[in-house]
């Protein structure tokens, strides 16, 4: 797999990132009245945990990926070096894993902390979004297509 290819499934990523962001914010935004109760809440429930999944598997598999390209690059003897900005990607790309796989430990495990889940996904989601638009901004970098100045 290329790194342009990444890029796309990473925009695929970011687009079930903002799914479950909105099925969330559905859930949680408004408390339902009696008159109003939600129309669509098991419904919503059910999408969101499905494609949280989904996103899990995804994420993992980009993760995964990287680290096959990172190490493929490394072992070509062109001189690859693992720099600064790709380190912080990947650390980023990491961190966010680790901080999806603590939200479903809480829903699933520790539920004492159930609540804290609503701050996790919201991060969750930010994280995503920035890691993408970080990735896109070195990749138009990279193939000459945006300069920066010095």
């Amino acid at each position: 797999m290329d790194e342009e290819a990444k890029i796309y499934i990473g925009l695929v990523l970011v687009i079930l990132a903002l799914i479950e962001f909105f099925t969330a914010m559905y859930l949680f935004g408004a408390k339902p009245s009696k008159d109003s109760p939600h129309r669509f809440g098991k419904l919503a429930i059910r999408v969101h945990r499905i494609l949280g999944y989904v996103f899990l598997v995804v994420f993992a598999w980009l993760i995964y990926m990287g680290v096959v390209i990172f190490g493929r690059l490394s072992a070509s003897g062109t001189g690859y070096q693992f720099d600064g900005a790709r380190f912080h990607h990947a650390l980023l790309a990491v961190v966010m894993f680790l901080v999806l796989m603590l939200k479903i430990g809480f829903i699933r495990i520790w539920r004492n902390y159930r609540s804290q889940a609503r701050l996790l996904g919201f991060i969750v989601t930010i994280g995503t979004l920035t890691i993408w638009l970080i990735s896109g901004w070195f990749y138009m970098i990279m193939m000459g297509g945006w300069t920066v100045e010095r």
